[in-house]
């Protein structure tokens, strides 16, 4: 799925797919017995607007990030969930490789990643970029 989504002005693009559903029934709450449907995403910004996850997820899909006191809409289940922290976390970073010369991505990816260990940047990146910094960075 693609939410295609301007951003104060601004095109901003998040592709994003449903990896699990979860259905809770949070005994906390006063409410007679609630259902509420959590999700674990998968979602990539092809643009880096300011708050762009969570305002897609809030405003364009109408399903804010767990936690996230400004865009939850400020429900009960919302609230209960608020101290808990938002539940926003990444697992991977790509981003373009800064040397115009070469073509290919950087990547970082995060000590839950067991195909790639603990917060390693591949390639060797970094020792790629110390020896070629040159004047077309």
């Amino acid at each position: 799925n693609i939410i295609d989504y301007p951003i104060d002005g601004k095109d901003a693009t998040t592709s994003w797919r449903i990896i699990r559903n979860c259905i809770v029934s949070p005994q906390s709450l006063e409410s007679s017995n609630p259902q509420y449907i959590l999700s674990l995403l998968a979602l990539r910004p092809s643009t880096g607007r300011y708050h762009q996850i969570r305002r897609h997820l809030a405003y364009c899909i109408e399903n804010p990030i767990v936690g996230d006191n400004k865009y939850d809409g400020g429900g009960e289940f919302a609230q209960s969930l608020r101290s808990k922290g938002m539940f926003l976390c990444s697992n991977a970073l790509e981003f373009p490789y800064p040397l115009k010369s070469v073509e290919r991505n950087g990547l970082i990816t995060s000590s839950n990643d067991e195909r790639y260990g603990s917060g390693v940047i591949h390639d060797d990146f970094w020792l790629d970029v110390s020896k070629n910094i040159s004047s077309d960075c």
